[in-house]
């Protein structure tokens, strides 16, 4: 399975260092629908997309690398709840309502 890390521009943190063999694609320098990314994934062949980190309901759902530009451009994509976190209000923190939310709108 190859891993792709998408950092948005921010430092990868040390327990989600890239291992030597996993690519990282910087959403913040791609252009357009996510060019360098769907070219990528053209030339190895990959049709499905799992997605999995921090801020399903912003990074994950709309950058450049997210769920909703690749959806656009055709792509499987499927939201691994158990390895991902939305970034929560104070109010919504304890019930995790924005993650949830998301799951909601990702899996419909």
């Amino acid at each position: 399975m190859t891993i792709i890390h998408s950092p948005h521009g921010n430092e990868i943190t040390q327990d989600c260092k890239p291992l030597p063999n996993e690519v990282v694609i910087d959403s913040r320098s791609s252009l357009g629908y996510a060019a360098e990314l769907d070219q990528f994934l053209k030339d190895n062949n990959i049709t499905t997309l799992l997605y999995a980190g921090y801020a399903a309901n912003w990074y994950i759902l709309f950058s450049p690398t997210g769920i909703v530009k690749m959806k656009l451009l055709g792509y499987n994509t499927i939201l691994i709840r158990d390895c991902t976190i939305a970034i929560e209000t104070p109010r919504s923190l304890d019930g995790e309502w924005a993650l949830r939310v998301t799951v909601n709108t990702v899996e419909h």
